[in-house]
């Protein structure tokens, strides 16, 4: 899904839950019906490093999503940290949201949505 597609969904699936929230069953999308979600910015970190195709993958799903949801990604490579390499080395990529760690290696799109709005 193109991020400019996913905002027009994401919109859309907003202002129904806005009108719809004193029936909660009816709004399909109950993780954007969050009252977290597109509150506040959060924080995405994604410690990764240089040469990590799996880390490309997972910074462009995000690159995808940046204007669909409200998050500031910050990129970090671990190379240049030795405390990081240590901790992440085999774990790259490493994505946190707002401090707390979500994912590792791989990470969906959708899954993503679901944990920026605090849903498992």
């Amino acid at each position: 899904m193109l991020a400019a597609d996913a905002r027009k969904i994401f919109l859309a699936d907003a202002a129904a839950c806005e009108l719809l929230r004193d029936i909660p069953w009816l709004c399909e999308s109950r993780y954007l019906c969050s009252p977290d979600y597109n509150r506040r910015m959060h924080e995405v970190v994604v410690y990764s490093r240089n040469g990590c195709h799996l880390c490309d993958i997972v910074k462009e799903t995000l690159r995808q999503f940046e204007g669909a949801a409200d998050f500031q990604m910050l990129e970090v490579d671990i190379d240049d940290d030795p405390q990081l390499q240590q901790k992440y080395n085999e774990e790259v990529p490493v994505v946190f949201i707002d401090g707390r760690k979500v994912f590792k290696y791989h990470m969906d799109g959708q899954r993503f949505l679901r944990a920026l709005a605090g849903r498992p």
